[in-house]
């Protein structure tokens, strides 16, 4: 992927070696950056606006390929899945906002 511009986000673990799976098989593939963000929403913006290559969660630009307004390369390989966590104090009386919160966290990405 050297030659194609690359937009990373410098929050997730070894940003610049994009993990994927292929039959199976995982491996990473480095690519070379154009753009260096530390923020998901500044990837899409920057991906809607034509600049590069990204690799982001579907659930989150599934309007975007839908409308058009994105497409997948790579069609043929799929990125690993990371899981997302609710991290909080282990607590017997957990406030009930917070409780409530995790119950739609876990609602919400449930699908």
């Amino acid at each position: 992927m050297e030659a194609l511009h690359c937009v990373i986000d410098t929050n997730i673990q070894e940003p610049e070696h994009w993990p994927f799976q292929q039959q199976g098989r995982s491996f990473r593939v480095k690519v070379s950056r154009r753009f260096c963000v530390n923020n998901a929403l500044a990837v899409r913006e920057t991906l809607l606006t034509g600049q590069g290559i990204g690799l982001y969660p579907f659930y989150v630009i599934e309007e975007d390929l839908r409308a058009g307004r994105l497409q997948i390369l790579l069609q043929e390989y799929e990125a690993i899945e990371y899981g997302i966590y609710a991290v909080y104090p282990h607590n017997r009386h957990l406030a009930a906002k917070a409780r409530t919160f995790v119950n739609f966290l876990m609602d919400d990405f449930a699908g």
